[in-house]
């Protein structure tokens, strides 16, 4: 089977709650963000969900909220007749 398609995140930062410290920024491994004239900027299309920002916020500003809408699994037409589920 083919997984077609990659999860979609959308990160929510509540301005309220971060102080800039910009650990977020050092430890996004796809530049998820950008500081820009004293405010972040996130690039949601960048975002690989894998959540550390999140969970390594020390303020809990940063939400990321992972979608697979659009995701469907494609179905490997390769299988022999033995290996298909004898429920089908």
């Amino acid at each position: 089977m083919e997984h077609v398609g990659r999860p979609k995140a959308a990160i929510t930062l509540d301005a309220s709650k971060c102080n800039l410290c910009r650990l977020c920024i050092n430890l996004c491994p796809t530049y998820v963000y950008e500081e820009v004239n004293n405010k972040m900027v996130i690039h949601n299309e960048n975002c690989i969900c894998c959540k550390a920002c999140e969970v390594l916020c020390p303020q809990k500003a940063i939400k990321v909220i992972i979608s697979d809408e659009g995701l469907y699994i494609k179905r490997y037409s390769g299988l022999s007749s033995s290996c298909e589920d004898p429920k089908r």
